[in-house]
């Protein structure tokens, strides 16, 4: 047998073994045709030790299916550039695209006597290659849950995931998290695959749980204050008491006593953060025992009930909960590595950073949750609106999902035009989509935006998940297209290099570009007040979350000043952006309507998506990133913050009194030369992602 060379992929023994168990054969049998031991082919396949080139083709033989045979053409398979992904990755045929055209980009560059406008061409192509192969490299995606309080978030997600526990034959499954009114779950919790049933928690810092605590010993020693949860939310309140103690039947004392002995707030605050012995709760993980007489699930349900409610005596309030489970989260998603992420219901402020984070994530599937009489909510039309001002394109980012989340009979009980009830579920939800279609026109959604319900009480979760595939399907399908039409043009760009008129055609249109950044050289109208976002959220917040944020100097989760200059940069760069493009679409049309000008049709089309989907994207995030941080120095320890704080419970209106004195630092000259190192570093962002770009197509 000839020596064959394979670059061996790292799951080898893994693929050699599936293909054996979906042929039906046991080792024993690819032992004997092999012509080896029945132990040579179990080490082999538990990777104990890596078979020859020889071997593999062996054992392949032996197996003898067309996989198998597929999966030999898949090893000879030439990867010069890129490493081989996994046999069965879902676009493992367009990563191979991709690496043979890289190599013919490398070979390309190698020629002598090619101008530079050719050489910049190729340049621009291999880096929207390789942003598109960076993409799918990864089959790992996120399925964010983002609604209100109460919408019935978790619920779905235990039924989507199959986190559902049977206790009463006569009653339906009920859920292993927490469910209720609202206000229950603490913090973000994802669900993730794992080799075991197990609770991991990323904790508060314990100097945040005493911030955390103070906030909530504040309001027993003030008067103007009866919901004692000044500055923390109710679920913040309800672990704090059980953290302590001083909570139920067996409670030596109540907190509300415990502040009746001290004689001052700083008595209190020292009292109240002993009870909470943070000294000992350090435990992150806990992991299920198969051994154990009581059922997996329940397990689950009985100790994240204890951890989420601050019962557990290891633990302390945790930022983040990670659930892993021995299975797909979504069973019927199988090409990828997914994790299902309940974020925490939104109470007051849509514009948090976990939120923005998830929204702005490329990987990531956004599904807005609305109730079903409201769809869509206002709180979920904020954050549409917010990703339609805050990105280049006009359109809702093809990450969001509506879902809309109906309970009991809601939906027989919509009425169509004759004025009758719908006559099923189905004809229900027809009824309100169109209803939710028209809403989503008047906010100025101008594309049909995915939207799908979901009664967690009746509906098949398969459904919906099979929905969600496709939307990820969808989003890694773009990559792939962006793979063919680079690919189309690189191989135009190879086949015309000598061509008199190709070379004099990109010679007119790189010329065209370059008068027109000389004529539009100041197009970068940038509106500096940045803060004005921040000023209108601190009118929208509670009065509770803002004193929160103020002692904390603007760093407070539900209400983050520097995420909101940073949004406020990010908007402003978002209408730069789509300015630009406005004004520089003429150009490309005029460009693509020459037919003289053919030659280079395709090297424009290129440009014109880099330009839409990467350099204006980037000059966009990095404004965020510049405004996020510009103020920063100037505010940290800035007596501003004590001043707004000293405000609450003074019978003043606090939220008018904060607003208009931060309005009146940000306004005042001492601040001017913030506002010009602002326009600075955004005209450098500007100049480095934008214009750079486009230069380097002139030369």
């Amino acid at each position: 047998m000839s020596k064959v060379s394979f670059d061996l992929p790292a799951n080898l023994n893994e693929s050699l073994s599936e293909l054996r168990k979906s042929a039906g054969l046991k080792q024993s049998e690819v032992a004997k045709t092999m012509g080896v031991d029945t132990s040579r082919v179990s080490r082999i396949e538990t990777g104990e030790i890596t078979p020859t080139d020889n071997e593999v083709i062996s054992f392949c033989n032996a197996v003898g299916t067309s996989d198998a045979n597929n999966y030999l053409s898949f090893l000879r398979q030439d990867w010069g550039i890129l490493r081989r992904p996994f046999y069965n990755h879902p676009e493992r045929d367009s990563l191979h695209v991709a690496d043979q055209y890289l190599q013919l980009l490398n070979m390309f560059r190698e020629e002598e006597d090619l101008p530079q406008v050719l050489l910049s061409e190729a340049a621009m192509h291999e880096a929207a290659i390789r942003q598109a192969v960076e993409y799918l490299e990864s089959t790992k995606h996120t399925v964010a849950y983002i609604g209100e309080i109460g919408v019935g978030k978790t619920s779905a997600i235990c039924k989507q995931t199959e986190l559902l526990l049977t206790k009463h034959i006569n009653k339906p499954n009920e859920p292993v998290f927490e469910v209720s009114g609202g206000r229950t779950t603490v913090c973000e919790v994802r669900i993730l695959q794992g080799l075991e049933y197990a609770i991991h928690v990323e904790p508060l810092l314990d100097s945040e749980v005493y911030k955390l605590a103070n906030d909530f010993c504040a309001g027993f020693k003030d008067p103007e204050n009866t919901s004692e949860q000044r500055g923390v939310s109710e679920e913040i309140a309800r672990v704090l008491r059980n953290m302590s103690g001083l909570t139920g039947k067996k409670a030596r004392m109540t907190v509300k006593e415990l502040a009746e002995n001290c004689s001052n707030l700083d008595e209190l605050y020292s009292e109240f953060n002993t009870y909470l012995s943070l000294s000992t709760r350090t435990c992150r993980k806990i992991a299920y025992d198969a051994s154990s007489d009581v059922p997996a699930l329940e397990w689950l349900q009985e100790n994240f009930k204890e951890i989420n409610n601050g019962r557990h005596p290891d633990f302390s309030i945790p930022r983040r909960i990670d659930v892993t489970v021995p299975y797909r989260p979504l069973k019927n998603i199988i090409n990828y590595e997914l994790e299902i992420v309940d974020t925490k219901g939104i109470d007051g402020t849509s514009i948090r950073q976990d939120l923005v984070s998830f929204l702005g994530d490329a990987r990531t599937i956004s599904l807005l949750c609305t109730p079903f009489p409201q769809a869509p909510a206002p709180s979920v039309q904020a954050l549409i609106k917010y990703m339609r001002k805050t990105n280049p394109s006009e359109y809702v980012n093809e990450k969001l999902c509506l879902l809309v989340l109906p309970k009991n009979d809601e939906a027989l009980a919509m009425k169509d035009d004759t004025g009758e009830n719908a006559e099923s579920d189905e004809e229900g939800y027809m009824i309100k989509r169109a209803q939710v279609e028209k809403a989503l026109q008047n906010i100025g959604v101008r594309e049909v935006m995915p939207t799908y319900f979901f009664n967690s009480k009746s509906d098949d979760p398969n459904v919906l998940s099979e929905n969600i595939g496709r939307q990820i399907k969808k989003l890694r399908s773009s990559k792939e297209e962006q793979i063919k039409n680079v690919s189309k043009a690189i191989d135009y760009l190879i086949d015309n290099k000598k061509e008199v008129y190709f070379q004099k055609a990109k010679k007119e249109v790189s010329k065209r570009l370059k008068d027109f950044m000389s004529d539009n050289s100041n197009l970068l109208d940038y509106d500096e007040k940045i803060h004005r976002f921040f000023l209108y959220a601190i009118r929208d917040s509670h009065a509770r979350t803002v004193w929160a944020s103020m002692r904390r100097d603007g760093d407070w989760a539900n209400l983050d000043i520097y995420l909101m200059l940073g949004i406020g940069a990010r908007e402003s760069a978002s209408k730069c952006a789509k300015k630009f493009s406005a004004e520089i679409s003429p150009l490309f049309k005029d460009i693509l309507e020459d037919n003289e000008l053919e030659p280079a049709h395709q090297f424009v089309e290129q440009l014109r998506e880099n330009l839409e989907s990467d350099w204006l994207q980037k000059f966009v995030i990095s404004s965020q990133q510049i405004g996020s941080q510009i103020f920063r120095p100037a505010l940290e320890n800035n007596s501003i913050w004590l001043k707004c704080s000293d405000l609450y419970g003074q019978g003043v209106s606090f939220r008018e009194e904060v607003h208009d004195k931060f309005a009146g630092w940000f306004n005042d000259y001492n601040q001017h030369h913030l506002y010009d190192l602002l326009k600075t570093r955004i005209a450098e962002s500007w100049q480095s992602e934008v214009l750079d770009q486009l230069n380097k197509l002139t030369e």
